[in-house]
């Protein structure tokens, strides 16, 4: 069961994502219905069952009410948190001044 959505006052995002183990025979039912799930993308589903799924949600309760929904889809033998992370909200859109590492652009030119 879900909860409701968190008071607007509330600005911060949790960027998560989980490694969800199903049966092989339940990868396709599973990723149905997490696509359905709101703020959850599936970004790898092999078909020996291992799923990768990114989800953003305004509360640490939304994410966790989410663990458990997925544990009790029919085929799924587990819901895993592998990343959090929390942000304010308002900054997400922000941009960032990022100097080039030195060592990780030297190693792109002798890549190329």
């Amino acid at each position: 069961m879900r909860r409701p959505p968190p008071d607007p006052i509330e600005t911060e995002t949790h960027i998560t994502s989980f490694v969800v183990q199903v049966q092989p025979d339940s990868v396709a039912a599973t990723t149905q219905r997490i696509e359905t799930i709101e703020g959850a993308s599936i970004h790898i589903a092999h078909p020996d069952g291992k799923l990768v799924v990114v989800m953003e949600a305004d509360s640490l309760a939304i994410v966790t009410d989410w663990i458990a929904e997925v544990s009790g889809f029919p085929g799924v033998l587990s819901a895993v948190l592998v990343y959090h992370q929390i942000e304010d909200a308002e900054r997400l859109d922000d941009l960032i001044d990022v100097e080039p590492n030195a060592d990780a652009t030297r190693h792109l030119e002798t890549v190329s």
